[in-house]
């Protein structure tokens, strides 16, 4: 009877997701989570590991099974770190999940991660604030010393925000205050509730299940109101330029994948040449300008640079609009290492896949892979460079014929 029971246990174990799971991430992404409602998973590409726990499924999200984890497993970054809590059962019912932990007496020491990890198809998890149940933040905005927990309970349920000393952490940036003002919409827009702890003092209750510290998003900017913080003087002046420059940097992300894609669609069209797409001096060159551009005061109320060259014209629009830009020199580049330098090619892509996982504007070209994956049956990342090299060879063959 205990052999059979032992056995159904391990069976329920291989197969499902916790009643309860706990997922990390930082305060940037989960800003991100709210402005969505979806949250973004990881792809498998290039890493045995992951093909390994993921049953053939292309996309998986990393959940433990107790906030721990965060600390001894994979421990997150030190300041604005968010861990939600998420219905692991409601999970269950529309995705797989296995228990894993490929990591264990490799390089953690032998500390068990803990992991939950749900398995799936597709690129997001939709309706996020379906399954999110809670949402504990660590970010310290003070530095002072809390008075005894069982009196700051007491002052918070009287009304009286005098339990923290404040005394202004520098590390803290207005883009972290604004991101936990998002998550604190999300949350309050969806019922859910959210938990801010506020101090280093206090960051081991991150770890815990229960945040007797933590402090609701109206208490924390009624605490800096009457610690005397000016608003004027926490505004991040600089927002405007800091977001053209990450146009600029998604535009040329340097990475093969969109050059790949391109090279794809090649192949699909039954054609295979770089002409027509923009030299990399001309893209530099337009970036160069741009960016000088965006270095003058209140820049974004004046007209940027133009050109007459058609060709810079289309390469400063896209720039402007955060689209990536794809030079003949990129296309030259795929074919080559596809085929003269094919024995390191699944190495190489291996790495951008998964150095692409978790870029938000990478997603649509993993998306575009993963179709056209399954559509000609290629299990890894492997197979499609070895499916592609011999797609660019068949075209080379045709065209010299």
């Amino acid at each position: 009877m205990n052999k059979l029971m032992i056995e159904s246990w391990r069976r329920y174990m291989a197969e499902g997701i916790s009643n309860i799971v706990y997922h990390g991430t930082s305060l940037g992404r989960m800003a991100d989570i709210a402005k969505t409602n979806r949250i973004m998973t990881s792809g498998t590409f290039g890493s045995d590991s992951d093909e390994i726990g993921n049953k053939g499924k292309f996309y998986f999200l990393s959940t433990a099974r107790s906030p721990l984890a965060f600390k001894e497993g994979y421990p997150l970054t030190k300041d604005g770190k968010v861990r939600f809590t998420l219905d692991g059962r409601k999970l269950g019912q529309k995705y797989g999940g296995t228990p894993l932990d490929y990591w264990r007496d490799r390089t953690s020491g032998g500390k068990s991660e803990m992991e939950d990890r749900i398995v799936t198809d597709e690129a997001w998890i939709e309706s996020a604030s379906d399954y999110i149940k809670e949402i504990v933040v660590y970010l310290p905005i003070f530095k002072g010393r809390a008075t005894d927990v069982d009196s700051m309970i007491d002052a918070i349920g009287a009304g009286k925000m005098t339990k923290y000393e404040y005394i202004p952490n520098q590390s803290i940036r207005y883009p972290d205050i604004r991101d936990l003002k998002e998550v604190s919409e999300f949350a309050q827009s969806h019922g859910i509730p959210l938990k801010i702890i506020p101090t280093e003092e206090k960051e081991n209750e991150f770890y815990m299940n229960k945040q007797l510290s933590a402090v609701t998003y109206d208490e924390l900017e009624k605490i800096r109101k009457e610690a005397g913080v000016d608003p004027a003087k926490t505004t991040f002046r600089g927002e405007e330029r800091d977001a053209f420059h990450i146009k600029l940097r998604n535009a040329t992300t340097y990475s093969l994948l969109p050059g790949l894609s391109e090279v794809l669609g090649m192949l699909e069209r039954g054609e295979l040449s770089s002409e027509g797409y923009p030299s990399r001096d001309d893209m530099i060159s337009v970036k160069t300008d741009l960016y000088d551009w965006s270095k003058a005061p209140n820049f974004h109320e004046t007209d940027p640079p133009d050109y007459e060259d058609p060709t810079k014209k289309e390469i400063r629009r896209k720039f402007l609009e955060g689209q990536i830009i794809v030079t003949e020199q990129d296309i030259d580049d795929i074919i080559e290492r596809l085929t003269r330098y094919n024995y390191e090619a699944p190495s190489v892509f291996g790495i951008e896949f998964q150095g692409a996982r978790s870029k938000p504007h990478m997603r649509p070209y993993l998306q575009q892979f993963t179709s056209y994956m399954r559509q000609n049956e290629l299990a890894n990342v492997r197979e499609l460079v070895k499916h592609l090299e011999e797609k660019i060879k068949q075209a080379q063959g045709a065209e010299k014929s």
